[in-house]
């Protein structure tokens, strides 16, 4: 019964709180309680705000003028000045300003400034400026200003800072970056590439992200005699704004060759570490450049003779403890629309 009715309060204070806007409540030095009611506030702790509240397990009151702990929840009706610490969760119905840290969650009904930590996940209804902190996911239904940091996803509406994590969502980032394994940005750049290199004849990638940090997502084959060759492969890559039309791009992109139709545990690592330039046009982009590559082979199936070029060309051709280490240069060419 003490976790439904918890429930039940988290729900009607994160869905209706909102509505009424900034309150300037009166204010008590201090709350102590066990869980609501049963504390030094009674049945009307929310008509007042504290400013120091002390909840042994879960704390219920209109508002936070200064620090408040609890065992395992705090649920604030109102707004929050200052520093809110809970083991398990935090929620407030309107905004905060300060420092939020919960063991699991903080969720906050209107806009916040200030830092949330919380081990689980951080989620907020209105406009965050400032730094979010989560173990697994920071979900914002309004804009960021500052950084968003998760061990798994980040979301928001439009960001001007910083997202990290292993995948991000944002309808637009204005200033800053997405930075992931995968990042979403509706409003941000995309692109499908098709192209050439001295390794792989052909390749085919597609390209997420914004401008200044996108996501690659390859897949590139060669042939050669009847024998083939295919290799997917993940990259970075950012562009860098020149002058009128053009742009300078850098990218890094490892592929996972594979030899034949089957996929085998033989290890063959080609990374490209590649430069050049992209000149632009309404809707497509043409590309070229150089790059160097990193050829890892652990010899299992013997020597690729499929991706390697002219031995003449290598850099670096150097054999340590049956895997095969090899630097050569290359080329890269073709469009991204």
């Amino acid at each position: 019964m003490k976790s439904l009715y918890l429930v039940i309060l988290v729900a009607w204070t994160v869905g209706f709180s909102p509505l009424f806007g900034q309150h300037h409540l009166p204010t008590r030095p201090i709350q102590i309680s066990f869980f609501y009611p049963l504390g030094t506030s009674g049945f009307h702790a929310g008509q007042y705000a504290h400013a120091m509240s002390f909840n042994a397990i879960a704390g219920y009151h209109g508002g936070v003028r200064g620090m408040e702990f609890g065992g395992v929840a705090n649920v604030v009706r109102h707004d929050v000045y200052g520093m809110q610490f809970a083991g398990v969760v935090n929620v407030v119905g309107d905004g905060v300003t300060g420092i939020q840290m919960a063991g699991v969650l903080n969720a906050v009904g209107n806009s916040s400034n200030g830092i949330q930590m919380a081990g689980v996940a951080n989620v907020q209804r209105g406009r965050f400026r400032g730094m979010q902190m989560s173990g697994v996911a920071n979900l914002n239904f309004g804009d960021v200003d500052g950084i968003q940091m998760a061990g798994v996803v980040n979301v928001a509406r439009r960001v001007r800072g910083l997202q990290l994590g292993l995948f991000n969502y944002a309808k637009s980032v204005d200033r800053g970056a997405s930075i992931g394994l995968i990042s979403w940005v509706e409003e941000g750049y995309r692109r499908w590439e098709i192209g050439t290199s001295e390794s792989f004849r052909g390749m085919l990638a597609f390209k997420m992200g914004t401008e200044r940090f996108y996501n690659i997502l390859a897949i590139a084959t060669t042939w050669r005699e009847g024998e083939y060759a295919w290799a997917p492969g993940y990259g970075i890559g950012t562009l860098i704004p020149l002058k009128r039309r053009w742009k300078a791009h850098v990218e890094a992109i490892a592929y996972s060759v594979q030899e034949g139709s089957r996929w085998s545990e033989h290890i063959l690592m080609l990374n490209r570490l590649n430069g050049g330039l992209t000149l632009c046009f309404d809707g497509w982009e043409l590309y070229g450049g150089g790059s160097v590559n990193v050829l890892i082979d652990d010899l299992l199936n013997g020597s690729s003779a499929l991706i390697q070029p002219n031995p003449e060309q290598f850099f670096l051709d150097e054999l340590h403890r049956r895997t095969q280490v090899t630097v050569y240069p290359g080329f890269t060419a073709g469009i991204r629309i």
